[in-house]
């Protein structure tokens, strides 16, 4: 119940922290340097450099103005990588409906993840409608399995029109999203493949009232409540399902309030979680009134793999196996397995919260990593990280280094210590 406890707690932090907050990938950049104590170095440009500069911007900001928010609005640190700009697509597909309109401007899909910005506009006087969006890779007769990493506005779980966050205005106009494919045995060929996206989004409408709950559940570091808080909190969504009310937490989500919809609870597992939450919530309380669908056909750049299977091991004993590494023209992927040979016991997230892997990419600036662990029923522990490059390149570079000592090789751009320079791994690419 606890362990339960605490992951709804981390879940409404984090949607509580970072609702509404919409952020550019140098915006989230910054974040990353300012949270590991890194600067930037900062090198000296010639008037050429900066004149050339300023015509990217001036012709960026001026096709802009014609072809909508684009992608280098969305991810302008990758203006200057040629591969990845050649690549952009101008879509301007147009969708318009009862509640709101919609139009994608732009994508680019770089064979691991497909980017797409569009802007939406709220029919004037509409009643709010919740969407559950849908984005479908197919490659052949194959669907792909697909989720979001990145969003200013839309959400996997589904998100409102208009915001009905209190306090809070989203910014409907400039809308990124960043897709990653999740399959890892799909190899591209980009001479002759190509993959079908489409991006549907179901239109929720309800003829309840809505109301918000006055009290929210505790965010990390707030006291924190009894199983009893729980279940009282939890019972002014089965009172509001009886009532015929729509009842919304403090960030609007949703989905406590389908969670009181009467269900089979063994539907949680057997559906997928956008089907699952449409279906509690079109029992009763919501009508799907409206299906907004855009699709394009796009050509995945290449991806290049490690030429040798990779394994290390760690000064305390841990073995780790590198199982995927993908390197794109804009990203770095990679899964690590982590073992401890000789042992019995089944590693804990605790075994590996000391270390860390800085990443660096040959000839290319690598930005922040999105990092998350998870253990394994064989008792190893799994590694799953992305990192943004901007270009690309032919050798990554992997040096494990202790947690404390992050922040000194990302501003050193390598190894700090004799130890870390031994411990240094170049791993070359094809």
């Amino acid at each position: 119940m606890k362990d339960k406890r605490l992951e709804q707690q981390i879940q409404h932090s984090l949607n509580a922290e970072l609702s509404g907050l919409n952020t550019t990938s140098w915006q989230r950049d910054q974040f990353f340097e300012n949270a590991t104590g890194g600067t930037k170095v900062k090198k000296k440009i010639s008037v050429v450099a900066v004149l050339i500069a300023a015509l990217m911007l001036i012709t960026i900001t001026a096709f802009a103005l014609t072809n909508g928010f684009g992608i280098l609005e969305y991810h302008p640190d990758q203006s200057a990588n040629q591969a990845y700009v050649d690549s952009i697509m101008t879509l301007n597909q147009t969708w318009d409906g009862k509640y709101f309109s919609a139009t994608i401007h732009e994508a680019v899909f770089d064979g691991m993840k497909m980017t797409f910005t569009m802007s939406i506009i709220p029919k004037e006087n509409a009643d709010p409608v919740f969407i559950i969006p849908r984005i479908t890779a197919t490659y052949g007769d194959k669907e792909l399995h697909t989720f979001i990493t990145h969003s200013s506005v839309i959400m996997d779980d589904g998100f409102w029109i208009p915001c009905m966050e209190p306090d809070v205005a989203y910014d409907f106009d400039h809308i990124g999203v960043d897709v990653i494919l999740s399959d890892d045995s799909v190899t591209f060929n980009p001479t002759d493949d190509q993959i079908k996206w489409e991006i549907s989004f179901d239109v929720l409408h309800t003829d309840w009232p809505i109301d918000y709950t006055a009290q929210d559940e505790p965010m990390i570091g707030e006291p924190e409540w009894t199983d009893s808080d729980y279940e009282n909190y939890e019972s002014q969504f089965v009172k509001a399902y009886e009532e015929k009310r729509v009842l919304l937490n403090q960030i609007a989500m949703l989905s406590p309030f389908a969670a009181a919809v009467p269900h089979d609870p063994s539907m949680e597992d057997e559906m997928e979680y956008p089907d699952y939450i449409e279906m509690l919530l079109t029992q009763d309380a919501f009508v799907i009134e409206e299906k907004a669908t855009f699709s394009f056909v796009a050509d995945p750049l290449p991806v290049k793999h490690a030429k040798q299977p990779v394994s290390f091991e760690m000064p305390d004993g841990l073995l780790v196996h590198v199982e995927n590494i993908s390197v794109s023209a804009d990203q770095i992927g990679m899964k690590l397995r982590i073992t401890k040979p000789g042992s019995d016991q089944p590693l804990r997230l605790e075994d590996w919260q000391n270390w860390t892997i800085a990443v660096f990419a040959q000839g290319a600036e690598t930005k922040y990593p999105e990092v998350n662990y998870s253990p394994d029923d064989d008792g190893s522990l799994h590694y799953n990280a992305h990192w943004t490059i901007t270009g690309e390149t032919d050798q990554l570079i992997l040096i494990p280094v202790e947690a404390e000592l992050y922040s000194d090789v990302i501003k050193n751009q390598g190894a700090v210590t004799e130890e870390q320079q031994a411990r240094t791994i170049r791993i070359d690419l094809e």
